[in-house]
């Protein structure tokens, strides 16, 4: 199944929705300061030990993932499509 761009409010409302949903922040670390949702996953994907971490996800469980923009986060959600985890949600319009 491929991933689903959301909206803020969309994003919002299905991962509360969801109780096994995981939410990843992709952002760098620096990023971090800046506006930020809650998140239980951040995967630095300009990182590349960002790689052995997506080992460590359960495929089973829905992630919801945001960036700055919505770009990183739709390659991050590209990226584990490939990986074979199915439930995935990009915040399309990212945090900014």
């Amino acid at each position: 199944m491929p991933y689903k761009n959301l909206n803020f409010e969309e994003f919002t409302n299905l991962s509360k929705s969801l109780p096994e949903a995981q939410i990843i922040d992709c952002r760098t670390y620096g990023e971090l300061n800046f506006r930020s949702l809650q998140y239980d996953i951040h995967l630095d994907v300009t990182n590349p030990g960002f790689l052995n971490q997506v080992k460590e996800l359960d495929k089973s469980k829905p992630y919801f993932v945001y960036c700055a923009s919505g770009s990183r986060s739709s390659m991050l959600c590209s990226y584990l499509e490939r990986q074979g985890f199915g439930n995935l949600y990009n915040l399309a319009t990212g945090v900014m």
